[in-house]
């Protein structure tokens, strides 16, 4: 029996302090599935929305979206693999210009993009030697434009990362017993 089809659709409110008001978000392509999954502010008038969508070539490509209070923008955000999927699943903004994405790729390899306040740019990030499939970052928080920690599973194993305004540096954490 073939499965059925659906088609996603981007959906963002705003809090006016009052109430809830629907927005409008920009539509790379109506047709193809496309996914916000997480958002940061650093204003009113400063939101930075991340996620994905179903891409022309049949890959999964990374979708960045910024607000100004009035309109949401598609941002252009790189992509690291060409063949395969590339999406984003948390960002956080020290600022209007300094923010910081993470995700995965392909068959779950962790990575990351920076703002700084005129382009996307991929971030180098070390991969733990046990990383296999499966690996992802689902979390990140920046204090500052120097300081992010980043969060994620690889295999059931606990990951995170944390930046020092150069580069990621790999920190052991604890995993809960099984």
């Amino acid at each position: 029996m073939p499965s059925p089809s659906f088609r996603s659709f981007l959906f963002a409110a705003v809090w006016d302090g009052l109430r809830w008001k629907k927005v409008n978000v920009k539509s790379v392509n109506p047709k193809a599935n496309e996914n916000l999954a997480n958002v940061s502010c650093t204003s009113s008038k400063a939101c930075t929305a991340v996620g994905d969508y179903y891409g022309p070539t049949g890959t999964t490509v990374t979708l960045v979206e910024r607000w100004n209070g009035v309109t949401w923008a598609i941002q252009r955000s790189p992509n690291p693999s060409r063949i395969g999927y590339n999406a984003l699943a948390a960002v956080s903004c020290a600022s209007s210009t300094a923010c910081m994405a993470v995700g995965t790729i392909d068959g779950g390899t962790p990575f990351s993009e920076s703002w700084n306040g005129t382009k996307w740019k991929i971030e180098s990030m070390p991969v733990p030697k046990t990383i296999e499939p499966g690996g992802e970052f689902t979390g990140v928080s920046c204090p500052s434009e120097s300081a992010c920690v980043a969060v994620g599973s690889d295999s059931g194993a606990t990951l995170a990362e944390t930046w020092n305004g150069r580069g990621w540096h790999i920190r052991t954490t604890p995993d809960p017993a099984r």
